[in-house]
């Protein structure tokens, strides 16, 4: 179930209980329609919702697929791989979709995947404009598709994200950044350096 009104105090989707039926962290949403595009383009697009799905699909992206909420799981990756090793993460912009992007970059990169990461833009003062693929491509869809085009590497998203200005002066601060990257980075020691710099996914 998705929640139509706008309390941000409750889950926007509400899931069953998993069953023989639905596995929500085997599935993914929209795989069936998507799998040729997906091949076609060399690329998956991923984002958190149905409705984020619906709306990039009707774009014209049809290479897109969704996570059922934010739990991007090492099945839902290996499932992926069969298709393609490009994926491009477009979950939401709040505290949740950050968490599950920070996430889905270290499983990905456990399966030898490439990732890039779509992020929406912002408004001047820093605060989100757009939380959604689904909110921003009703407002400007040209938006969107520039926001693919100029998807960032996963390093960058990185910096941007965890890279304080506290981190580059402060020494625990410094070090907590650096945990954090290692953490991530760590499943690239066995890969080769042409493994880390794909082309471009489409």
């Amino acid at each position: 179930g998705r929640i139509l009104i706008g309390d941000q105090t409750l889950a926007k989707y509400i899931n069953s209980p998993q069953t023989l039926l639905y596995d929500k962290s085997r599935i993914l949403f929209g795989l069936d329609s998507a799998k040729q595009e997906i091949r076609k383009a060399d690329a998956a697009i991923i984002v958190e919702g149905y409705m984020d799905f619906f709306a990039v699909y009707a774009s014209g992206m049809q290479h897109v697929v969704a996570s059922s909420g934010t739990a991007l799981t090492l099945d839902h990756i290996r499932l992926l791989s069969r298709f393609t090793k490009n994926l491009l993460f477009s979950f939401d912009m709040d505290a949740a979709g950050t968490k599950a992007t920070m996430r889905g970059i270290e499983n990905a990169l456990a399966e030898g995947m490439n990732v890039k990461i779509i992020c929406l833009p912002k408004k001047s003062d820093g605060s989100l404009k757009y939380e959604d693929p689904d909110e921003c491509i009703r407002a400007e869809p040209a938006v969107w598709e520039k926001s693919v085009q100029d998807a960032i590497s996963f390093m960058q998203y990185h910096f941007d994200t965890l890279l304080t200005p506290e981190a580059l002066i402060d020494g625990f601060e410094k070090r907590a950044y650096a945990r954090q990257l290692l953490q991530s980075i760590q499943p690239l020691s066995d890969r080769n350096a042409s493994d880390v710099s794909p082309n471009r996914p489409k």
